[in-house]
């Protein structure tokens, strides 16, 4: 099948039947050159609905010809980040309208949605931008109330706002853009960004110019059916009903989203619960995880959440359920993520630290999967930790959770599965967790791990390269015999997973709450699924030989580096899984160690604060900052590379031990396999790219005293 045969099979079951537009969108060479430097345009552009064309001398942004064509106004040729907000803005008001028909009440909503959609992309442009457009726009280019002819929270809502807007709903502080960089605190963006290199799958990425386009097709069915549809709902759902506005809370993170209607979710278009269409998307999106995991909804049951972290708050929560005396033995937290500490003590892991179960009593500990050197312990060395840390906990606690760990950010997976079992756990006594958020094992292996009674953190933002950040826990059905206490202490921290993100067995036990879903992590998700179809259309042998000649070709480049030093990689993962990318585990993920000279004719380590300083040079364009390139050089200085941010292998020792990691994801071997009989090409193209990262990299290190501030 093609990329857009599989796309289109995905979205038509999450409620999207309609495929892309098609057709020739632009008859004017200038406004195509113009639009080209807008990328999230470009990608949108083949399901754009009307034809354009540059207008004459009217005075307006843009106006529809009887014809049906688009004329946008020749003053936005040399303004391209405003042409490319009209453009999108045309195309979304004419085309709601059109559908609007003549009936005023549907007009009414349509202009309302348009004038939502239009304030959230003219919020994301820079100011002098946005100062510019508003001599042109009524009301100076605010956002536009709804048409009195509108019901009361008519504008569709979070569905209203652009794709990129949406992607960052319903998270935390890490998920949003700054709107000097575009970027989030990751270095990942929610636009499509095809000017960089993209080797960065173990921290975040940012979103293909497809799944962004794909995400784009899947927002606006779902809103014609919310704006005008007497039956919403291609899936069984009944009518919607308008509700209130909605609340991110504090209690885990959540961002807030009643302040700002032009950048955030002021309205919610639909009702929380089972009668609505969160609850409608959220259970198809259940139904393609499980099959990604080969389980039925028989065996498991999914609860979506907006991070991998939060999938760690479920887990204790489901813990709790049990008994609320709970020990909880972590494994090598520094190389999970930076706040799994924080939510496994059952509290929020941002704002204050909020204490989420006051009446619960969690003690956390953790075993290490490196010495004192950083390099990886022997198997049996953590497993003896392991076994000690478990007869420590339920000597002082009634219960524990144990945490295995599925492939960390440098690739270690520990304790074993195996050793697991004979700890006879999971038990009465004991829960397990494994921790599969990087998700570099086979699917199945992964879902043989919850037919074994072990719950499954994940998330579709790691390996599968979807949007920044997905997470879901996975948990064998089984455990709804904890429901009733589940539901007591969820009603206590609802934000954590609104109601709807739960599955109906769990949801329907649940008291009602304010917590209200939002779109946005159902939408990064959606994002995920794509890339994880495109990744399991690619053939199996394809995928190892380019796999080996990637490794291969880098690891040749990285023995002639002075400045950077690789780690040998992890014992891979073993696995007898049928469609086995178990060794992704260690080797998709290249560590190397970053060096400078210190001036006295040694290398000296980069510290973790330096590390973190080379990560944002090698992903911005330095061209401008480093002194005496010559042409080849200053063509590598302004190549944006975003890899993998820095892992402090030993915190606090001298000398540091801070690595920075170059990696695989799923996008690198769907690309090869779309190609074709072109896939030896678009290879050469992936290591070409990967190796312009360490050609960066050792660049700016040589010149590391010449970076200045």
């Amino acid at each position: 099948m093609t990329r857009a045969e599989i796309i289109d099979s995905l979205l038509a079951r999450l409620g999207a039947p309609e495929p892309a537009a098609g057709g020739e969108k632009l008859f004017n060479p200038a406004l195509a050159q113009a639009l080209a430097l807008d990328p999230a345009a470009m990608a949108l552009l083949p399901d754009m609905r009307l034809p354009m064309a540059v207008d004459s001398g009217h005075p307006e942004l843009f106006r529809l010809t009887p014809r049906g064509t688009l004329l946008v106004s020749p003053a936005l040729l040399s303004r391209p980040a405003a042409l490319g907000v009209v453009v999108r803005w045309a195309q979304e008001s004419t085309f709601f309208m059109q559908i609007a028909g003549a009936d005023p009440q549907r007009r009414a909503r349509a202009q309302a949605a348009a004038a939502r959609h239009g304030a959230a992309l003219l919020a994301r442009l820079p100011e002098a931008v946005r100062a510019d457009l508003r001599l042109w726009l009524p009301g100076n280019g605010e956002a536009a109330p709804a048409p009195a002819a509108a019901a009361p929270d008519a504008d569709g809502g979070e569905l209203a706002l652009p794709v990129e807007a949406l992607l960052e709903l319903g998270g935390d502080a890490r998920i949003v853009a700054s709107p000097a960089t575009g970027m989030n605190r990751y270095g990942a963006t929610s636009r499509p960004r095809p000017e960089a290199v993209h080797f960065s799958s173990s921290t975040a990425s940012s979103v293909s110019d497809y799944t962004f386009a794909a995400l784009d097709r899947l927002r606006r069915a779902w809103l014609v059916r919310g704006l005008f549809d007497d039956n919403p709902s291609p899936l069984g759902t009944p009518p919607l009903t308008p509700c209130g506005r909605g609340a991110g809370g504090e209690g885990s993170g959540r961002r807030n989203t009643e302040s700002d209607p032009s950048s955030g979710a002021s309205r919610h278009l639909l009702p929380q619960g089972e009668k609505g269409i969160i609850t409608t998307l959220a259970d198809a999106l259940r139904r393609e995880i499980l099959a990604l995991l080969a389980l039925d909804e028989a065996e498991a049951d999914v609860i979506l959440a907006p991070s991998g972290t939060d999938t760690e708050l479920l887990a204790v929560l489901l813990a709790l359920g049990a008994d609320p005396r709970l020990a909880n033995i972590l494994i090598a937290p520094e190389e999970t993520g930076r706040s799994v500490a924080t939510a496994a003590a059952g509290r929020a892991f941002s704002g204050d630290g909020q204490v989420l179960w006051p009446e619960a009593d969690i003690a956390v500990s953790s075993v290490g999967v490196r010495d004192s050197l950083g390099r990886p312990l022997p198997d049996d060395e953590v497993e003896r930790e392991v076994a000690e840390a478990l007869q420590t906990a339920l000597a002082a606690r009634p219960r524990a959770l144990l945490h295995v760990l599925i492939g960390s950010k440098t690739g270690i997976s520990a304790p074993s599965p195996a050793f697991v079992a004979v700890l006879g756990a999971p038990s009465q006594l004991i829960d397990v967790v494994a921790d599969g958020c990087q998700w570099r094992v086979a699917g199945e292996t992964l879902g043989d791990r919850v037919r074994d009674g072990w719950m499954a953190q994940i998330s579709g933002s790691k390996f599968l390269t979807g949007p920044p950040f997905s997470g879901a826990l996975v948990v064998p059905t089984s455990f709804r015999a904890r429901r009733e206490s589940v539901a007591k202490l969820w009603a206590q921290a609802p934000d954590i997973a609104p109601a709807p993100f739960w599955p109906p067995a769990w949801r329907e036990a649940f008291p009602q709450s304010a917590a209200l879903a939002s779109f946005g992590p159902l939408f990064r998700w959606a994002g995920a699924l794509v890339e994880a179809k495109l990744f399991a259309a690619a053939p199996l042998d394809l995928a190892r030989r380019a796999f080996d000649a990637f490794c291969a070709e880098m690891r040749e480049r990285l023995a002639r580096c002075r400045l950077l030093v690789e780690l040998e990689p992890p014992h891979p993962t073993q696995s007898d899984a049928p469609r086995d990318f178990a060794d992704f585990a260690g080797s998709s993920i290249i560590c190397f160690a970053p060096s400078i000279d210190d001036g006295a004719g040694s290398l000296r380590r980069l510290d973790a604060a330096e590390s973190e300083v080379l990560f944002r040079c090698l992903n911005a364009d330095l061209s401008g900052l480093l002194p005496n390139l010559d042409p080849l050089e200053s063509a590598i200085a302004r190549q944006p590379c975003h890899i993998g941010q820095p892992v402090d292998l030993t915190p606090g020792s001298k000398p540091p031990n801070v690595i920075l990691r170059l990696v695989i994801g799923a996008r690198f071997f769907s690309t090869i396999a779309m190609a074709g009989e072109r896939a030896d090409a678009a290879l050469d193209a992936e290591i070409a790219d990967a190796l312009r990262a360490v050609d960066k990299a050792e660049l700016i290190l040589a010149r590391w005293r010449g970076l200045g501030e």
